[in-house]
């Protein structure tokens, strides 16, 4: 990997360059990255998606997602991320799983990957961040969408328009604004799950322990990176602890229109 190349995939996953190495390591527990696996499948179950729909999954990670649309509802399926330690585990995942012929998983950047896609039946993103705000993430996705297909964003909001967090939260606003951006395009919404109080878990802490875990590892084999791996834990408490305090977790999904004659 090359220096634009590394920038480029820390830029993404909202980390320092120096922090790429040790990476793969550091996540190395969390299978799913934060992506609601199990509300995916189950939202485009319901929405009665047919078997062998095509799908795009963008910033894939380790294809968790992917990989569930493949086995349980029988898509066919490519998975694009720009960290290839995740799409090598992925595709060890796939091949384990027998999945190889309906999983296709590469080593490129989304946008890309949304430039050369046409006519999709389903893209799925979690998390909006390098494609801009939410009307901008769905103006890129519907490009590659065929009329009627879904764009599915398993992403948030914010409980209050003033929360200030860290940079990687810019993008984002209330349900009210979040709503009106996300069908600023004529798409429809047909799909709505808003994580209520009462349905938060510790997931977000326990992931932070099981990397903090990790970090602890690595700076006891490599006390030169010490600096670089706690700081990396702080961040994550961080962003762990805005989360906790002012982001609704969310899963969107929208009908494409047709453009304008």
């Amino acid at each position: 990997m090359d220096e634009r190349q590394a920038r480029e995939v820390a830029e993404n996953l909202d980390t320092d360059p120096e922090l790429l190495p040790y990476l793969d390591e550091l996540l190395a527990d969390l299978d799913e990255l934060g992506c609601n696996l199990e509300r995916i499948v189950e939202a485009l179950r319901g929405l009665q998606l047919p078997k062998g729909s095509r799908a795009l999954d963008l910033a894939c990670g380790k294809g968790a997602v992917s990989l569930a649309l493949a086995e349980r509802l029988g898509c066919e399926v490519e998975g694009v991320d720009l960290f290839a330690p995740f799409i090598a585990r992925a595709r060890a995942l796939a091949e384990r799983r027998g999945l190889e012929s309906r999983c296709r998983f590469r080593a490129v950047d989304m946008r890309q990957a949304l430039d050369r896609a046409r006519a999709l039946d389903v893209v799925i993103y979690s998390a909006v961040g390098a494609l801009g705000a939410h009307d901008q993430a769905v103006a890129r996705m519907r490009q590659a969408v065929r009329p009627g297909g879904l764009i599915v964003i398993d992403d948030g909001y914010l409980d209050r328009a003033d929360a200030i967090g860290s940079e990687g939260f810019a993008h984002y606003s209330t349900l009210a604004v979040t709503r009106a951006r996300l069908t600023a395009h004529g798409d429809r919404l047909v799909h709505e799950t808003l994580l209520r109080d009462e349905d938060r878990g510790p997931e977000q802490s326990e992931e932070t322990e099981l990397i903090r875990q990790r970090a602890r590892a690595i700076a006891a084999r490599e006390p030169e990176a010490a600096a670089l791996v706690n700081r990396f834990v702080a961040q994550q408490e961080e962003e762990c602890a805005f989360l906790d305090a002012h982001f609704i977790s969310a899963l969107w999904i929208l009908e494409r229109a047709a453009d304008p004659a």
